[in-house]
């Protein structure tokens, strides 16, 4: 009303000199009056929405494990978003590493909490590694040295082998624990004791995998290619030893046959 208020005068002469009635010059004025107040606060809406988000982010639900903490979208360099990326991809290393414990320990001692608490954690494995791959792929080619590019190759590379890490944990460990749970079948104490020297051998793995990817370490990078030989090498001798149990007719081992053999294999 106050920016009106001074055009009152015109508005009345040009009604007078236009004959026009009350009624209508009331209606008019109502029209134009809330037509251009719409327009003030319209027009400026995108704008101001923009800046309300800036000002007030939505928080991450940090009660939800699969929303990223860690990538920010302002970082302000290449360096540091690829920092960021490697911090997120520590987190999916952490959940693994829980999901393959939870697995392990589900099936060694039909432990069905423990299957139970790996509901769920391989689609968090999921959201957290294509999170972290969306947020390389937002980074520029064209900006990034070629250091930066061979290290957003390396993130991706190990985040997507972590994701079927936790596919293979998820699909194949858990479910073949529910199936040996639910038939109250046991390893034979050889063959169990077998899988836990595995485990630790694939723990063992990864953690030295870990190193390589945060520091690159030459000395991990070697340790690392031993320990896979030595990996072919305990499941060949694990298998062949199964087999020798299969000859002799162990009830253990023949109820858990496939169980043991597919365990072995993944």
């Amino acid at each position: 009303l106050i920016l009106v208020y001074p055009f009152l005068g015109p508005i009345a002469v040009m009604s007078s000199e236009w004959a026009i009635g009350v009624p209508l010059l009331t209606s008019s004025f109502h029209f134009v009056f809330n037509l251009a107040l719409a327009l003030v606060f319209i027009v400026p809406l995108p704008a101001i929405s923009r800046l309300l988000t800036r000002l007030f982010p939505e928080k991450a639900d940090l009660a939800d494990p699969g929303v990223p903490l860690y990538l920010s979208q302002d970082a302000t360099t290449p360096a540091i978003a690829l920092s960021d990326a490697a911090r997120e991809t520590l987190r999916i290393v952490d959940i693994v590493e829980t999901m393959f414990d939870r697995g392990m320990t589900a099936l060694l001692s039909n432990d069905k909490n423990a299957a139970d608490l790996l509901a769920g954690m391989d689609d968090v494995v999921d959201r957290l590694e294509s999170s972290v791959r969306l947020f390389i792929a937002k980074l520029t080619r064209e900006n990034l040295t070629e250091i930066e590019a061979r290290r957003a190759d390396e993130i991706i590379s190990f985040a997507l082998n972590l994701e079927h890490i936790g596919d293979i944990i998820e699909h194949s460990i858990r479910d073949r624990a529910i199936k040996k749970i639910r038939k109250n079948a046991n390893f034979s104490n050889e063959g169990q004791s077998e899988i836990r020297e595995l485990y630790a051998r694939v723990v063992k793995s990864l953690r030295l995998s870990l190193s390589i990817f945060v520091t690159g370490d030459p000395a991990a990078i070697r340790l690392l290619l031993q320990e896979k030989t030595l990996i072919r090498a305990s499941e060949c001798e694990a298998t062949q030893n199964h087999i020798i149990r299969i000859r002799e007719g162990r009830s253990e081992t023949l109820e858990t046959m496939s169980m043991h053999v597919d365990t072995l294999r993944d």
